[in-house]
């Protein structure tokens, strides 16, 4: 799909939304058709393998391969690029951060990220159900001994 389906200022587009092209520009913003903002969940189904998996897009033609990086803190993915230009007559400055909260089924040590001739970086990652299973665990409660309950019986406090 043609430039035409990534919303302004090089936002994540999930891949499923980038290439189906059922986005369309209204105004000033990208809509699904009602006027809403909407973007679709970057989890998807491989066509080809059938397994799920992320699959974001950054719009980042305006700056060259040596300007851009890809790094991850813990779940936070972050995709940085930073161009400039100085001549006798004029400077030019760009720069672009997007940030984005990996979901736990997906370990930032399995992204990899592909930059295409077009300047779309694709970074993709397998999606393990098992890191997405209940992360509950019952925390044991510890009794100190002060001779005397915090909450006196209902017996004894009725008698008063």
């Amino acid at each position: 799909m043609s430039e035409t389906c990534r919303p302004p200022g090089g936002a994540v587009v999930p891949h499923s939304r980038y290439a189906s092209g059922a986005v369309e520009r209204r105004g000033d913003g990208w809509t699904n058709g009602d006027g809403k903002w909407q973007f679709e969940n970057p989890i998807i189904t491989d066509p080809r393998d059938g397994k799920r998996k992320l699959k974001l897009t950054f719009d980042v033609r305006q700056f060259r391969p040596d300007e851009i990086s890809v790094k991850t803190v813990d779940q936070h993915l972050m995709v940085q690029a930073k161009h400039r230009e100085d001549s006798d007559t004029s400077k030019v400055y760009r720069e672009y951060n997007r940030q984005f909260l990996l979901p736990h089924s997906v370990s930032p040590e399995t992204l990899k990220s592909i930059l295409s001739p077009e300047g779309v970086l694709s970074i993709e990652a397998p999606v393990d159900p098992a890191l997405d299973a209940p992360r509950e665990r019952v925390v044991p409660i510890e009794h100190t001994r002060s001779g005397k309950p915090a909450i006196a019986s209902t017996a004894a406090h009725n008698h008063r």
